[in-house]
């Protein structure tokens, strides 16, 4: 990447541990007996990199950064950078006080707590894996029975 050869030391303690991108092309013709004929064509670009960073013992999680455009003009260098810094921000986050408190959580927030946190415990290759508290568990509670997660869709 360019950003890391052209001044390596900005990126010190700086892994990349993911990334990719894409472009994607359409078009569409809305065509009827009236005479009415509408062609809409257009495309984008997408660049994303994942950073982490290690240092005197401590490990930041997974920093994103992107760039998405309606063009291939994409600032891959921008997002490098903006990635690395937020890396450097991560160093500086103190450890929070643990406490009870009552949250209220909207339907959409549940959805993606679920999505991201809870739903990938259950795949298979984590199972398989060992990776999620999940694993050797089959037919003990692993949580409130308030909480039900059927087996089948249908059923």
């Amino acid at each position: 990447m360019l950003g890391f050869r052209r001044n390596s030391e900005n990126f010190e303690n700086i892994i990349v541990a993911g990334g990719g991108g894409g472009v994607e092309w359409s078009e569409s013709q809305i065509l009827n007996s009236q005479g009415i004929n509408v062609v809409q064509e257009g495309g984008g670009a997408y660049i994303y990199f994942e950073l982490i960073g290690m240092k005197e013992g401590n490990v930041t999680p997974g920093i994103f950064d992107l760039d998405a455009k309606l063009s291939l003009n994409l600032d891959v260098e921008k997002v490098v950078e903006n990635a690395a810094q937020k890396v450097k921000w991560a160093y500086k986050v103190e450890k929070s006080r643990t406490e009870e408190a009552k949250v209220i959580v909207e339907p959409w927030a549940i959805s993606m707590l679920l999505s991201f946190a809870l739903f990938p415990a259950f795949k298979g290759e984590r199972l398989i894996k060992e990776t999620t508290p999940l694993a050797n568990k089959i037919g003990e509670s692993v949580a409130s029975e308030l909480l039900t997660i059927p087996h089948s869709a249908l059923g």
